[in-house]
C-alpha cells in the first residue's frame, strides 16, 4: 500500500505537466488521422487531356500542405524525392560487395548535386540492403516518389552494371540501361558510371515530370508543378508557348519567392525571346534574363544552373570569355549537367575553336546517349564543322539533327550557311525558306546578336553567307 501511495502522490504532484503530454499525443493523432486521409484521397481529382489554359494561382492555403499532393521532403518546395537503394552484387563474390556499395553511393551524391530533387540520405536508403524490396512499400517509408535501383555483375576484368528509375507510387519504370566496362581502374569506372547514369537517367525523369504536371488541374498547380508544366510549354519553341511557359514560371515564383527553379526558367525565357527576336525591347530582355540569373546564383551559389543563366547572359551581352567561364563553372558544379557541355560547345565552336567544341558535344552524347534533347547536341557539332569550314561534314550532322527535331533555329542556320558555303544555292534558299516558316519575321539582326561572342572573321564569313541564302535584313 505504501507503495501505491506513493504513486498517487507522483501523479498528483505532476498532474499539470501529464495532461500536456496526453494532449500533445491526442493532437498529434488527429493531426495523423487526418493527413493520412487526405494522403488517401490523393489523385482523385480527374486530370486534365491538355493544359490549355492558365489559371489564377490559387490562394496561399491551398499550397500550405506541397507533401499531400506529391511524396516529397518538406522544405523543398513540393519537388518529389528520390531514394537510391543499395545495389545488388551478383558477383557471387562478397568482396565485390564495396564496388556496388561505392556505385549507389556516388549516385546518391551526384543526384544530390542536380539540386533539383530532394535525395534521401545514405543512412535512410541503405536500411534496405539485402532485403527483398517492395517498392511502393519503401515509397511509404522514406515518402519518396522515385526510387533507383539496380545490380552490378563483375566477372573477371569487366563489370555489368544495370540501373533504373522507378516511380516507387505506381511501381511504372521511367528509365533502365545497362553499362558493359573493363575495368582496369575500378575508381575510374565507378566514376563514370555514375556521371553517365545521372546524365542520361535525368533528363528522362524531367520528360516524365512535365508530362504528369501537363495532366493536372490548373488550379491546383504548386510552384514545383508550375514550372515542369512551363517546361512542357517552352521546349515546344513558338512565340505563344514561350509567353504561355513565362507566365507559369511567374506564377512558380509568386507561390515560393526562393524557387530557383523558376528564376531559371524565367530568365531562359526570355533568353528565348532574344536568339528568335520575339522581343520588342531587346535590351529590357537581357536586363531581365541577367536578373533572374543573378537571383539564381545568389540563392544558391553552388546550383549549376545559375551559372547556365550567366553563361547565356554574358553571350548575348558579348562577353564570351566570362560565357565560357560561366559554362565550366555549371560543368565544375554538376559533371552530369549535359545542357552544360552543349553551351559550352557552341560558345567554343564561335570562338573558332571547333575542335574542343566537339569533344564537349560528345561528351554529353556519351553521357546521355538516349537525351530527348540529342537534337542540340547534334547541331553543336553541326556547328563546330561549319566554324573550322567544313561543310560537307556540317550539313550531315544539321540533317542527323533534323530528323530528331524540326523548327529549331540554329540547325536550319548552320544548314544554310553551309550550304551557300558549298555554292549549293538552291539548297541554302530551301533552309532558309523553312526557318521562316517556323519562325516568320526572323532577320540578319537575330543572327548578329547570336554571333555577338563569335570572332569577327566567322561571324563577317556567317552573315554573308546567310544573306546569300536569302535571310532578309
Amino acid at each position: 500500500m505504501d507503495a501505491l501511495s506513493r504513486i498517487f502522490t507522483w501523479l498528483s504532484s505532476h498532474e499539470a505537466g501529464i495532461s500536456a503530454v496526453v494532449g500533445i499525443a491526442v493532437l498529434a493523432g488527429i493531426v495523423f488521422a487526418g493527413v493520412r486521409s487526405l494522403v488517401r484521397r490523393r489523385g482523385e481529382t480527374s486530370a486534365e487531356k491538355a493544359p490549355d489554359g492558365i489559371a489564377e494561382a490559387p490562394a496561399a492555403a491551398d499550397s500550405s500542405l506541397p507533401g499531400l499532393d506529391s511524396l516529397t521532403v518538406p522544405g523543398f518546395g513540393g519537388r518529389p524525392a528520390i531514394a537510391v537503394l543499395p545495389f545488388d552484387n551478383l558477383s557471387g563474390d562478397p568482396e565485390q560487395e564495396y564496388f556496388a556499395d561505392g556505385i549507389a553511393e556516388d549516385l546518391i551524391t551526384r543526384l544530390s548535386a542536380w539540386r533539383d530533387f530532394p535525395v534521401i540520405a545514405r543512412n535512410s536508403s541503405f536500411t534496405y540492403k539485402g532485403k527483398a524490396v517492395d517498392v511502393k512499400q519503401v515509397s511509404q517509408d522514406l515518402g519518396v516518389r522515385f526510387v533507383v535501383e539496380g545490380s552490378v555483375r563483375k566477372v573477371g576484368d569487366r563489370a555489368r552494371i544495370s540501373a533504373q528509375l522507378i516511380d516507387a507510387t505506381t511501381g511504372a519504370h521511367v528509365w533502365a540501361e545497362k553499362y558493359d566496362r573493363e575495368l582496369r581502374d575500378i575508381f575510374a569506372v565507378q566514376d563514370e558510371i555514375t556521371q553517365a547514369i545521372v546524365a542520361s537517367m535525368f533528363p528522362e525523369l524531367d520528360r516524365f515530370e512535365r508530362e504528369r504536371a501537363a495532366q493536372q488541374p490548373p488550379q491546383n498547380l504548386d510552384a514545383y508543378d508550375c514550372t515542369q508544366r512551363g517546361w512542357w510549354y517552352l521546349v515546344k519553341d513558338t512565340r505563344e508557348d514561350n509567353a504561355k511557359a513565362r507566365s507559369l514560371f511567374q506564377r512558380a515564383i509568386d507561390l515560393d519567392h526562393r524557387y530557383l527553379a523558376g528564376f531559371h526558367g524565367l530568365g531562359l525565357t526570355h533568353y528565348i525571346d532574344l536568339i528568335y527576336s520575339w522581343t520588342d525591347s531587346p535590351d529590357e530582355s537581357i536586363a531581365k534574363l541577367t536578373e533572374a540569373a543573378r537571383t539564381c546564383v545568389a540563392l544558391d551559389e553552388k546550383n549549376a544552373f545559375g551559372q547556365l543563366g550567366l553563361g547565356y547572359t554574358y553571350r548575348v551581352t558579348g562577353e564570351a570569355d566570362k560565357a565560357i567561364a560561366a559554362f565550366k563553372l555549371a560543368i565544375e558544379l554538376n559533371p552530369s549537367l549535359t545542357t552544360a557541355y552543349h553551351e559550352l560547345a557552341i560558345s567554343l565552336a564561335l570562338l573558332g575553336r571547333p575542335d574542343e567544341a566537339i569533344a564537349n558535344s560528345e561528351k554529353a552524347m556519351r553521357l546521355s546517349p538516349h537525351d530527348p534533347m540529342m537534337w542540340l547536341f547534334l547541331v553543336g557539332v553541326a556547328l563546330a564543322h561549319a566554324a573550322a569550314g567544313r561543310h560537307q561534314e556540317a550539313v550531315e550532322w544539321s540533317q542527323r539533327s533534323l530528323q530528331q527535331k524540326s523548327g529549331w533555329l540554329l540547325t536550319y542556320l548552320v544548314l544554310a550557311y553551309s550550304y551557300a558555303s558549298l555554292g549549293r544555292t538552291e539548297a541554302a534558299r530551301g533552309a532558309i525558306e523553312e526557318l521562316l516558316r517556323y519562325s516568320p519575321g526572323f532577320s540578319l539582326s537575330g543572327v548578329k546578336l547570336l554571333l555577338s561572342t563569335a570572332e569577327p572573321a566567322l561571324a563577317e564569313r556567317s552573315i554573308d553567307g546567310l544573306r546569300k541564302a536569302g535571310l532578309p535584313e
